[in-house]
């Protein structure tokens, strides 16, 4: 996984909340794109982002 999930607690939040088909998509996806991938560009972040915390706020 990407080592911003250590860093940024939401990001580990929305991996724990994964299931095991989308962290496998995660997985393939961070070690195909390597350092161009970013989680928080993704799509599914983006949307959970905004479902999930912005409601919080």
């Amino acid at each position: 996984m990407p080592s911003t999930s250590q860093e940024n607690p939401l990001i580990s939040e929305y991996i724990a909340q994964l299931s095991t088909q989308e962290r496998i998509v995660l997985k393939i996806a961070s070690e195909h794109l390597e350092t161009s991938f970013d989680i928080e560009k993704s799509i599914g972040y983006k949307n959970w982002f905004r479902t999930t915390v912005k409601e919080k706020l």
